[in-house]
């Protein structure tokens, strides 16, 4: 066969192996997208199943909020909360559609939850390409089923809060363990992510500061050769205090500004912050709470890690989310991703500001934002140290700390599923069988 022949062979050969990967890849991804299907339907299933579990008062606080700003009626001005608001907003627009049907409301609370979790996974998806977001679909089903454990199916500011700092948060963690260019757009969902968590509960302020000031640092290093100090300086200002802005002309223009300060501040400084006793006539110190909130946190925490060693699986979630934030930590030390530990320790520090890591348990709603980030945390860093263990080459003794730290890991995380999946089913069942009581009368 002359050189012209085998050339002919060799192409048609080279041909047939494209069309056959192409054909396999696209074969690959069709099967992708039924798993994530069935994946969205099983998500949505356990969101449905929650949402006839458990009613708190604190609940109807949040709906009746919601009512009177559909009667016309503006939050601190005409009746007296002492929370943020975001939650009457979204209550009143669930009842939009539900009318004053508990039922119903709940109903389109968990379709609401659904929708909210399923588009943050492909914003932060699309958004930070570079990383490997494998980990996020189990994450999602970690924090469905956890739902009826700190109470997750139920409109509380705490819990909402926790959802809705996750994509800014997460985006944020994600392409700085990357490395990923962070644009504007990024800012701008970190932005409204930490604005709308506040606008939420303020327990988390202190939160709220620290990621806002790691987006800022974020953006100036990755854009400011490309745009310089002053457009650097003028899209912070623009897309960060145009939402508080906002909120600050709402509460001048309705006269609202007195009312608010008093009840968001002055009540719940008052009453509200027990574990900071402010002296008669004394003055609320920020920097002396947040090194109460750190001194209370050292001392809880660590206590909660060390019981890794006892490998108790029975009622492991303390444990497991102690263990998560550990091999976070490890592996941000690893991969000498140094200055993002200053947002991973600000969200696991201040997120327990009302909480105890040493003390989590059944209904604590409280710890929700804690027990959230965490399970985030535990997660990445699962599948991350997989990542890391398989594809690169560590010197002995790294790879001897990644190897532990994957192991338990993978261990404790394994039995925190079954437990989650355990507390869910005895919920569902009692329920189903008609020995437990639903969110309604039985007909």
């Amino acid at each position: 066969m002359d050189q012209r022949g085998k050339f002919g062979n060799l192409w048609r050969n080279c041909v047939v192996e494209l069309e056959v990967t192409c054909y396999n890849v696209k074969e690959g991804t069709q099967d992708m997208k039924k798993i994530l299907l069935v994946g969205f339907i099983l998500l949505f299933a356990i969101f449905f199943i929650n949402t006839f579990h458990e009613e708190y008062p604190d609940e109807y606080d949040s709906l009746v909020g919601g009512r009177y700003m559909l009667l016309g009626k503006l939050p601190y001005r005409d009746w007296f909360q002492h929370h943020q608001p975001f939650a009457y907003v979204v209550a009143g627009a669930i009842q939009l559609f539900t009318g004053q049907s508990f039922v119903r409301f709940r109903i389109g609370f968990a379709i609401l939850l659904f929708a909210f979790h399923i588009a943050s996974y492909l914003l932060v998806k699309k958004r930070a390409k570079e990383a490997d977001t494998g980990f996020y679909i189990p994450f999602l089903f970690a924090v469905a089923l956890a739902g009826t454990y700190f109470w997750g199916q139920m409109l509380l500011a705490d819990t909402l809060a926790a959802y809705l700092i996750i994509p800014g948060y997460g985006l944020l963690l994600l392409k700085s363990y990357t490395g990923g260019r962070f644009e504007r757009k990024d800012l701008l969902i970190v932005s409204l992510s930490t604005f709308f968590s506040w606008f939420t509960s303020m327990t988390f302020t202190y939160v709220i500061i620290g990621l806002n000031l790691y987006a800022f640092y974020m953006y100036w290093k990755s854009e400011g050769k490309r745009v310089g100090w002053l457009e650097i300086i003028k899209n912070i200002g623009v897309v960060f205090l145009t939402p508080y802005i906002t909120f600050l002309i709402y509460l001048l223009v309705t006269g609202s500004l007195k009312d608010y300060y008093f009840a968001n501040i002055v009540y719940n400084q008052k009453y509200y912050i027990y574990n900071y006793l402010i002296p008669e006539g004394g003055r609320f110190n920020p920097l002396r709470y947040a090194i109460i909130i750190f001194n209370a946190f050292v001392n809880n925490y660590f206590p909660a890690l060390w019981g890794v060693k006892d490998f108790s699986f029975s009622d492991p979630i303390q444990v497991t989310l102690a263990v998560s934030n550990a091999g976070l930590f490890i592996l941000l030390v690893i991969k000498r991703r140094f200055s993002l530990l200053f947002a991973f320790l600000v969200m696991l520090v201040f997120s327990n500001a009302r909480n105890n890591p040493q003390a989590i348990r059944e209904t604590d709603y409280q710890s929700s934002m804690y027990i959230v980030s965490s399970m985030f945390h535990g997660l990445f860093a699962l599948f991350a140290f997989k990542k890391l263990l398989d594809e690169e080459k560590l010197v002995y003794s790294v790879k001897a700390i990644a190897s532990v730290t994957f192991m338990i890991l993978a261990a404790y995380w394994f039995f925190n599923g079954i437990f989650l999946f355990m507390k869910f089913e005895q919920k569902f069942f009692p329920k189903y069988m008609g020995t437990m009581p639903l969110i309604y009368d039985r007909p």
